[in-house]
């Protein structure tokens, strides 16, 4: 469903069955599959209803080897991982600070290609977040698997869902610079550069 949002409206998660699902496509999956990724960004305006662990956005399945990225709440904190091949090989960038509930924010998730942790970034507020940022397992670029994009909860089983709101999200193929990240938040969405 949709309610208002920052401009027109917003899509309404209910943190039990809503979500959006868009079908697999390579120009989703920033990689070659062998071994080289492409940098990209999301952002969008969210807000959060409460503090469990919600999948924003992912693509992910069940089947070994389709696990390509996430961004999700979980522990409190924004996180966004990469995946290699499976969930035992991945870099992640966890924010330290909590997001208060029930209160909109501008998020931007940057990751610059470079197959290295340090190469994750998060933003709120146009404000770039202290993170962690750490590798797990043996990093070897991004599969370019099957697995569509779910937004609003966890795209390999049914569990995860959002409570909140999500507004003018966008998907980019590039890591979005601070100047172009304060242009979107200043100019109010996250569509038009």
């Amino acid at each position: 469903s949709y309610v208002s949002g920052k401009i027109g409206n917003a899509a309404s998660f209910n943190g039990s069955s809503s979500n959006i699902s868009i079908a697999d496509n390579n120009n989703l999956s920033f990689t070659n599959g062998s071994g080289v990724d492409s940098p990209f960004s999301f952002s969008m305006w969210l807000k959060l209803n409460n503090q469990s662990d919600q999948w924003i956005i992912n693509k992910r399945l069940v089947t070994s080897g389709t696990d390509e990225y996430q961004f999700m709440y979980y522990q409190g904190k924004l996180s966004l991982f990469i995946f290699s091949s499976n969930n035992a090989n991945y870099i992640s960038c966890i924010m330290i600070t909590a997001l208060s509930s029930s209160t909109q924010y501008y998020i931007t998730a940057t990751y610059d290609g470079s197959e290295t942790a340090s190469g994750l970034k998060i933003y709120v507020n146009g404000v770039l977040q202290t993170t962690t940022n750490s590798m797990v397992g043996t990093y070897a670029g991004m599969p370019n698997g099957t697995a569509p994009v779910v937004i609003g909860k966890a795209g390999w089983f049914s569990s995860f869902y959002l409570n909140g709101t999500i507004d003018e999200t966008a998907i980019y193929n590039t890591a979005l610079s601070q100047t172009e990240i304060d242009l979107l938040y200043n100019s109010g969405n996250g569509i038009t550069l």
